[in-house]
């Protein structure tokens, strides 16, 4: 399911700058792959703590409406790729990307309004039987 192997950081990740947390080269993950993998679920679902309560409070979404989105994503809504580690589990980095998924301008605004978008981050950390979303909130 990689693209890419990055390599881990060295020094513990709340040691980093912003810009040395990110890698280069990403995407990480063959989002294609993944996406078939999810289909077939052989990766279940899940949210870390504070990725589950953004998607609820701000866009009143569960986890089905977040894997209906995810599955409509593709490779030109890629961000970026980051270092990120998940709450209350492993502390060892794990590769995460990025995407900006858009969202129908009939949801939200007015004529010449900025399209709304939903950021979303994922990692698959090992054994590679869940795809973790880290972070879903609205694009600012």
């Amino acid at each position: 399911m990689h693209l890419i192997q990055p390599v881990p950081p060295q020094k513990p990740l709340d040691t980093l700058l912003d810009w040395e947390r990110k890698i280069k080269g990403g995407p990480v993950w063959d989002l294609l792959v993944v996406q078939q993998q999810m289909k077939v679920r052989h990766i279940r679902p899940m949210t870390s703590p504070n990725a589950g309560i953004q998607m609820s409070m701000e866009m009143g979404w569960n986890l089905s409406q977040l894997m209906e989105e995810f599955q409509g994503l593709h490779g030109h809504h890629y961000r970026d790729s980051e270092w990120v580690w998940l709450q209350g589990g492993r502390r060892d980095p794990c590769a995460a990307d990025s995407y900006l998924l858009p969202i129908d301008p009939t949801d939200g605004g007015g004529a010449g309004a900025p399209e709304p978008r939903i950021y979303l981050k994922f990692t698959i950390p090992p054994p590679q039987r869940h795809l973790v979303f880290v972070s879903v909130h609205h694009s600012h």
